[in-house]
């Protein structure tokens, strides 16, 4: 995929994420959130919820992009950019989302779940950099997609790319079942996390193109 069609593809999904965001947050979120506090607390569902959130936390993540840098870093040393390439893949990726949604969390600045359900609070602060204010992008969807579809390209079979996007789904709705986020917060986290991986795979196929 080229530049053209990749920038073509990122745009018309970034206005259907907008339009299916838009519809969640008018007419679905608030009512979900409250079904999902009434029937589910407390439930198995949650409580499997909860365990495959902290296993797949944000901060694991950083160890990822930490360990996928070194290594790259000690195979470019060695001169083997071919060894190097699918862990630059892995870096760059989680890099580049993890700066996206940081910067969307602290702009948009959305009250997260818990706000509406104590202090019935729903809605955008618009900059801010407490917690509880950032719930759109969801960090997790964002670094789950990001991740685990870098670390099915690093792995080389089409079957990890089907599991990768499972487990990022799965990832993803746990955090609306443990109401840390709104269902629009993980359709815009999947959107950015998934293009991240397919902008950063592209610019390493054109570094190969040029230099290789």
């Amino acid at each position: 995929m080229n530049y053209k069609k990749l920038s073509v593809h990122t745009l018309i999904w970034a206005a259907i994420t907008i339009i299916v965001y838009a519809v969640c947050y008018n007419y679905f979120s608030i009512s979900f959130s409250l079904w999902l506090n009434a029937h589910v607390e407390g439930s198995i569902l949650e409580v499997m919820s909860q365990y495959l959130s902290k296993l797949f936390s944000p901060r694991h993540w950083e160890i990822l992009l930490l360990v996928s840098f070194l290594i790259s870093i000690y195979y470019l040393i060695k001169n083997k950019y071919k060894n190097a390439q699918p862990w630059l893949l892995v870096f760059i990726s989680l890099f580049i989302a993890s700066v996206i949604a940081f910067v969307l969390k602290v702009i948009l600045a959305r009250a997260r779940p818990e706000l509406l359900l104590h202090q019935h609070i729903y809605g955008f602060e618009w900059f801010s950099l407490q917690h509880k204010y950032q719930s759109t992008p969801s960090g997790h969807a964002v670094l789950a997609f990001a991740g685990l579809l870098s670390i099915a390209y690093l792995l080389k079979k089409p079957i990890y790319l089907y599991l990768a996007i499972i487990l990022a789904v799965l990832i993803s709705c746990s955090r609306v079942i443990i109401l840390d986020h709104y269902l629009g917060d993980i359709i815009a986290g999947g959107y950015i996390g998934i293009f991240s991986y397919l902008w950063s795979r592209l610019i390493l196929e054109k570094v190969n193109q040029r230099f290789i």
